[in-house]
């Protein structure tokens, strides 16, 4: 449920060693009493293996070093375009091991401050349920953007509430083989979902509750609730439900006529309508009024879902695996 963030530690007892891959960076732009020095670290030497950035600070006039991570931690841990979500076992071990990379014991790591945070999971839908993204309509007047149909944002100068497909995000990237894409989306569909923090001192959801690694490892169960919460403020509207989705995907001109004439049942009103049907003189009537009201509840089934509440109880099995 941790995926990038910001991590600053200061005081440590390390040196920016040449051998350890540290580099002058910054030319003390900034403070000239101030070297910075910069390595990255992978878990893997394959060329394209993600990398976390790790700054060290050091200012001259009172011998102090400030260690500075930033990147995302799941990508690190799990791989580049892994599906994973972080576990609390498995993020405690993730911290682990970057102490030992670093250099440094994870005890003193976790009095690290975060400055940015992102949380989120990854849910494992069906294919047909896609349009689930089309539904998500607005959260607490911040400013929205649509990504056609693969995603949505909702944005502020302090954090932003994002929705996406994880799958179009990973084979958009330089050298992924979209004939690929094709295949494993044919019945899958990965829903991202993650609260993206800028600054952590304007939002409230995260300031007190995870603006140190340590309440990030103790307030683990809070990162589950407060995605749940936040996906609760969001407001959905009723749009096309997935199955019929599907149908006029995969269908022609007879499906999408079904589609619009239920639309049209459903803006006049069933009780409208049998009152417009009782005006036909036509002697096949009464076979006409059976047919269309069996298309209306056809669709008015599929139309019942509740996006928001399926969402909803997705994510909360979701949080439960991952505690």
């Amino acid at each position: 449920m941790i995926d990038k963030t910001k991590l600053i530690l200061e005081n440590v007892d390390l040196f920016p060693n040449k051998e350890l891959g540290y580099h002058t960076y910054g030319n003390r732009r900034r403070n000239k009493d101030v070297n910075s020095y910069r390595r990255f670290i992978s878990l893997s030497d394959e060329k394209n293996a993600y990398e976390l950035e790790i700054h060290l600070n050091h200012n001259i006039r009172f011998d102090k070093k400030q260690l500075v991570v930033d990147g995302n931690l799941r990508k690190w841990y799990f791989g580049k375009d892994s599906r994973q979500d972080f576990t609390k076992k498995k993020f405690l071990q993730c911290i682990n091991l970057l102490s030992n990379k670093i250099g440094i014991d994870d005890a003193s790591l976790y009095n690290a401050k975060v400055t940015k945070l992102e949380t989120g999971v990854i849910l494992r839908l069906k294919q047909k349920e896609r349009a689930i993204i089309n539904s998500i309509f607005g959260y607490k007047g911040f400013d929205k953007n649509t990504y056609d149909k693969y995603g949505v944002e909702f944005k502020s100068s302090n954090y932003d509430v994002i929705f996406y497909d994880h799958l179009r995000r990973v084979y958009n990237q330089k050298g992924k083989r979209q004939s690929n894409f094709g295949k494993i989306t044919n019945k899958n569909f990965l829903f991202r979902y993650e609260i993206q923090s800028h600054k952590m001192s304007g939002t409230p959801m995260f300031k007190e509750k995870l603006n140190t690694l340590l309440k990030v490892r103790n307030n683990w169960d809070y990162i589950g609730q407060n995605l749940i919460k936040t996906l609760g403020d969001v407001e959905f509207v009723k749009v096309i439900s997935p199955e019929t989705y599907v149908s006029i995907k995969n269908g022609g001109k007879k499906e999408m006529t079904k589609y619009l004439t239920f639309k049209g049942m459903e803006a006049i009103g069933i009780e409208n309508f049998r009152v417009l049907l009782e005006q036909m003189t036509n002697k096949h009537k009464s076979e006409f009024k059976k047919d269309f009201v069996t298309l209306y509840n056809s669709f008015l089934e599929a139309e019942k879902m509740d996006y928001k509440k399926f969402l909803i109880r997705k994510l909360k099995k979701r949080v439960k695996a991952l505690a």
